[in-house]
Parts: structure tokens; C-alpha cells; sequence
């Protein structure tokens, strides 16, 4: 089931706007430093920075490919910025055959809007994401509970708050 969000358009082109506001208050080194912590902490699972106007750290699982988008910290993760972001990866992957996981390492909040939109956009393409709103640690701790058991399922409210 598909939901249709009315005034996408609108909603769309706000969110870019704010989305380049909030990107614009943060530090470049203070992302750096904690791209540093993340690819530390995932050193066994041999992660590597790919560079695509964002810092994207992709790592290799058992049966698929994951990928931590690296937001300036306290960035408000927004729909649009999330699209654009999963529409990088997946070209880089050439349309693989496999549905992507796409972990955000950063803590933020969605719109209801924002969240139905982002919805659509994932079932369009086939493509699960995964929220982390935790540190690196968790990051860790979300892949191992994938490796092991191919699933990963959050705690109930644990994951986004609209």
C-alpha cells in the first residue's frame, strides 16, 4: 500500500530550504571527528569512506551492503536530504539486485509529513532504512544483531518520535 502525500511539491522544496539552513550552523571538522569514531568502531567490518558531496561510510555484511550517511551533528535529518542521499547510493551500486540499508547515525526528528513522504519514497524504490539514533557503539550493536539473525528489530518508540 502506497500513501500519497497531497502537496509534495511544496512540502519538498520547504524542506530542501530548511534542510540547507540547518546545514550551514554546524562545524565540517566536529562530522569529520565522529566519521573517525564510526569507521574506528566498524574497523573489523573493513568499512570505506566514499566521498559524494556527503561523507558516505559503506559496509560490507554477510548479505548485503549497509551505508551510514554522516550528517553534522545535531542535523535535523530531513526527507529530502534522505532521498538524495539513497539516490547517490544507489547509483554508485548500478541498481543492484539487493534492496539497501541505510543507517543514519545521527539523532533527529521527522515530520509527519516528512515521515510519510520519506515512507513513499523508500516503498518506491524497494529500499529498507534503518534510524540509529544512538552513537557509534550502536551502530556496532544494529549490525551484529543483523549479521546474526538477518533481521533487526527496535524497540518499540525506540527508533522515531512524530
Amino acid at each position: 500500500m502506497s500513501i500519497e502525500v497531497i502537496g509534495i511539491e511544496d512540502l519538498h522544496n520547504n524542506l530542501i530550504q530548511e534542510a540547507n539552513k540547518e546545514k550551514n550552523k554546524y562545524d565540517y571538522n566536529m562530522v569529520k571527528e565522529e566519521i573517525k569514531n564510526i569507521v574506528n568502531i566498524l574497523k573489523e567490518r573493513n568499512p570505506e569512506i566514499l566521498n559524494i558531496e556527503k561523507e558516505i561510510i559503506k559496509v560490507t555484511l554477510k548479505n548485503s551492503k549497509s551505508f551510514i550517511i554522516a550528517y553534522p551533528p545535531k542535523y535535523r535529518i530531513k526527507a529530502v536530504e534522505t532521498m538524495k542521499d539513497i539516490e547517490m547510493v544507489w547509483n554508485i551500486l548500478d541498481r543492484s539486485s539487493y534492496n539497501l540499508l541505510i543507517f543514519y547515525s545521527r539523532k533527529g526528528t521527522l515530520t509527519t509529513s516528512a515521515y510519510l513522504y520519506l515512507g513513499n519514497v523508500m516503498e518506491e524504490n524497494e529500499i529498507g532504512i534503518l534510524f540509529v539514533n544512538g552513537d557509534e557503539k550502536e551502530i556496532n550493536e544494529v549490525f551484529d544483531i543483523l549479521e546474526k539473525t538477518g533481521s533487526f528489530i527496535p524497540e518499540e518508540e525506540s527508533y522515531v518520535d512524530v
